[in-house]
Parts: structure tokens; C-alpha cells; sequence
């Protein structure tokens, strides 16, 4: 089967099957694996019934409904063993439930009068003949709602059909309910404009209706027609917008959530034990060709693309901290970032975390020479929340394999990452390539916890 977002099939999964199974059980262990054509040529269907009945007679399960959820909780126990310990610090959890209305798929008199003369036509052969009762109860029952849908239609004032939606998010994750076999297109416009890293679309969660776009109509067959679809492919869009909609403000990351020790009161950080990383260029290493670091104590560097060019602290053991930076970024396709547990190996390269800033990257959290993109921030919100061209504030809070990150005071970042280093320097980036990125670092403290 393919998943979303594979980008290669391969036939050759036996191979990583054999070593597995030859490691729990052994070098001899032999895997005979053939491959069939479809349909009744190949051996399975027909020995599958009795295999798998006597599976079930092996392992004492009494039928496939128990075997089912014995597949399940395995497959369930299997990733939590694997994603237990990675848990953030606060795991967002918030409902919304509305109801709403969509334009409805209004028939005309005559279409009406079709699909009422073929309904009194199916009753009255039931009457003559009642042995048809299992293939007539269908089509009596999709005519009888399609009547019903299209009366409540004519009575209400917007000619909508009422409708209940839930948004759910859950950390970084949206669930999404409607009523509507959707066709797929639907789901995918809900996908697409989601603000949440995963988007799940949970269909025919109330009374069961297709819901076509225009070309299926257009196309004809049983789940395009007025007997299965009370809502018009105009509803169809009208449901995809009220459901991000609620998506969006569920995700709207843009409250200010700096805590108190996060705060610059004048410019200067709260309390006591902070250390000033600007005070003297003989603290760092980098390139003097292309960083500068004032008589006021301002951090300055420029590149016109190329390689990378990195600037560190020549202190390369902070653990967990707190750290504040004001920096801002000019330049055309400006990047940089501000790199906490750098393990710099030359000028060129620095591998370690980047609370970044550049287009489409501003908020994020990425790590160099390893995860890369380690947490993602909505480009859209960056753009509402950086001030181009002026002084942005990045608060940096590190404890342990925890890294919180809030920008201009709204939190961007919120991760646990137990595959990074746990300790470092602390520097900047100017990023390689055909970026012209002039970075200027205004305030750096730094206070150890």
C-alpha cells in the first residue's frame, strides 16, 4: 500500500525482513518469500481462509474482532515504546464544536416530481410485492429523504442544509469531524490549509451523505446524485473553509506567553546571574573578515553568500540556560540563526541547534549536520510576528533534551530532542548559498541554571 507522503515504492522489503528475522532467530533461519500474480492466480485466497482460521485456534482467540484488537494495541505498544520519552513540556488540548450551515443541492419542481413519481413506483411494487422487501427498502428510503431534504430546504431562508463540525487539536495534531463521505479533493483542501503539522479528516461522524464535487456531478454515479447528497459542491467549499477556519484559531500561536524571566525590562534581563557574551571579541572565534563586534558592544556580521561563515564563543560547554538575543537581519534571502550546543568544526561548519530566522524559517527550530528541521513554525504567523528590518527578541530556555524558544514573546519552539548534542558554544550563523545576509546581534546574556 502507499501511504501519503512516500515518495518511492519498493518491491524489495524482503530483504530487511530476512535480516530482521535471521537476528531474532538466528543465521540458518530461512525466509522462502515468493511473489504471485493478482487475483485467483495466486495461491493466497485460497488457503487464506484456513490459515488464518487456524492462527486463530493457535494463539486461543475466540474470533477476528478479538484478533483485530490484538493487532492493534500490538502496533499501539510497539511506537509508544518508541515515542514515550519524547514528550514536550506542554501538549496543547482544545475542542471546538459548532454547527453550521451549507448551501444546499436544490432540485427544481421537475426534478422533484421525478424522483417522487420513482419512489410512489418502488411502494407500489412492494405493496404487489412484499419478497421484495430487502431490494426495495434502499431505494423507498433515498427517495424519502431526498423528499424530506429538499422540503426543509424550500422552508428555510437560506435554502442551507445544518450541518455539526468538531475541531480537535492535540499538541500539533487537528482532528476534524463531519458528517459527508467526502470525495477527496475536499479532505485535501482541508490538508493543504491547515495550520496544524498533522491534519486527520474523520468522515460520516453523523447521518451518512456524500458530499461530490462539480465534476463528479458532472461525471454521474451513485454518490454524485441528489439521492445521496444534500449539500452542493458550493457547500462541499463552504465546509472545507468553516472547518479551517476553526483550525486556524485553534493554531493561532501568536499569544504572548513570555514568562517573567523572560522579560527585558529597558533592554536589561530580569534578576540577578546573567552574563554579557558581547563583552569582549576575545571570548569568540570567528572570521574578522566578516564579523565585527563594536566598541558598543554590538555584534555585526556580513555575507554575500558562499560558504558558511560561523561565529562562536570559544566557551563550548553550556548545558542548560537562559538566554536572551536582540538581534535583527537584513539583506536579500537573509538567514542566520542563533546556535545554541554548536560543536564548531571550522568557520564553514558548526553542527548544533539554530533558533532560526530567515524567509520561511523564522521561528523554527533546526539542527545543523543532524535532524535538520527538528520543530517547524506557520510561516504565516512569522510574517505577522518578526519585525523585518528592526530588533527582534528571541528568549532561549534549555534544560536538558527540553528546548523552549519564544520570539517577540510568543513561544515558537516547545520540544523535546534526544538526538541532539547536550552541550555547546553559543554563536550565529551567515548561511551559505546566493543569500546576502547582514546580521547585527544588539544584547547576548546568557544565565546558566
Amino acid at each position: 500500500q502507499v501511504a501519503p507522503g512516500n515518495r518511492q515504492i519498493s518491491a524489495d522489503f524482503w530483504h530487511p525482513v530476512r535480516e530482521r528475522l535471521k537476528k531474532e532467530f538466528g543465521e540458518s533461519f530461512t525466509v522462502l518469500c515468493w511473489c504471485g500474480a493478482a487475483g485467483d492466480q495466486m495461491p493466497g485466497p485460497r488457503l487464506h481462509a484456513d490459515a488464518e482460521n487456524r492462527m486463530l485456534q493457535l494463539r486461543g482467540v475466540k474470533g477476528w474482532t478479538e484478533e483485530c484488537a490484538l493487532r492493534i494495541v500490538a502496533s499501539a505498544l510497539d511506537v509508544y515504546t518508541l515515542v514515550r520519552e519524547e514528550r514536550k513540556g506542554d501538549v496543547v488540548l482544545e475542542h471546538r464544536s459548532d454547527q453550521i450551515r451549507l448551501p444546499g443541492w436544490k432540485l427544481s419542481e421537475e426534478e422533484i416530481a421525478g424522483i417522487r413519481a420513482t419512489h410512489d413506483g418502488f411502494v407500489e411494487e412492494l405493496k404487489n410485492n412484499p419478497d421484495r422487501a430487502n431490494a426495495l427498502a434502499r431505494p423507498i428510503s433515498w427517495r424519502a429523504q431526498t423528499l424530506e431534504v429538499q422540503e426543509n430546504l424550500m422552508k428555510s431562508a437560506d435554502g442551507c442544509y445544518p450541518t455539526e463540525i468538531h475541531v480537535l487539536r492535540i499538541g500539533d495534531v487537528a482532528v476534524c469531524t463531519n458528517q459527508f463521505e467526502l470525495f477527496t479533493e475536499y479532505g485535501l483542501r482541508m490538508v493543504a490549509r491547515s495550520d496544524a503539522q498533522m491534519t486527520c479528516v474523520v468522515q460520516l461522524a453523523g447521518p451518512a451523505y456524500y458530499l461530490p464535487t462539480a465534476e463528479a456531478i458532472a461525471g454521474g454515479g451513485y454518490s454524485a446524485i441528489p439521492e445521496t447528497c444534500p449539500v452542493s459542491p458550493a457547500g462541499g467549499q463552504v465546509l472545507v473553509d468553516e472547518t479551517v477556519k476553526r483550525i486556524t484559531k485553534l493554531f493561532n500561536d501568536l499569544e504572548i506567553s513570555l514568562p517573567e524571566e523572560g522579560q527585558l525590562i529597558e533592554g536589561k534581563p530580569v534578576g540577578e546571574g546573567w552574563v554579557d557574551l558581547l563583552a569582549s571579541w576575545d571570548t569568540w572565534k570567528g572570521e574578522t573578515e566578516y564579523w565585527k563586534l563594536s566598541e558598543d558592544g554590538v555584534l555585526r556580521g556580513e555575507s554575500r553568500g558562499g560558504e558558511y561563515h560561523f561565529a562562536w564563543t570559544k566557551r563550548e560547554d553550556y548545558r542548560d540556560f537562559e538566554l536572551h538575543a536582540v538581534v535583527k537581519m537584513s539583506g536579500t534571502g537573509a538567514n542566520s540563526g542563533v546556535g545554541i550546543r554548536l560543536r564548531p568544526k571550522s568557520a564553514q561548519e558548526a553542527p548544533g541547534y539554530q533558533f532560526d530566522m530567515g524567509p520561511n524559517h523564522w521561528g523554527c527550530l533546526w539542527e545543523e549536520g543532524g535532524a535538520g528541521m527538528v520543530h517547524r513554525f506557520p510561516p504565516h504567523h512569522a510574517e505577522k510576528l518578526v519585525r523585518h528590518g528592526d530588533w527582534n527578541h528571541w528568549y532561549i530556555l534549555t534544560r536538558g533534551h527540553h528546548l523552549q524558544g519564544w520570539l517577540n514573546g510568543v513561544k515558537t519552539i516547545d520540544v523535546v530532542h534526544k538526538d541532539g548534542p547536550a552541550e555547546g558554544a553559543i554563536g550565529f550563523e551567515l548561511c551559505h548559498g546566493g543569500k546576502h545576509t547582514i546580521l547585527e546581534v544588539m544584547a547576548l546574556t546568557i544565565r546558566e541554571r
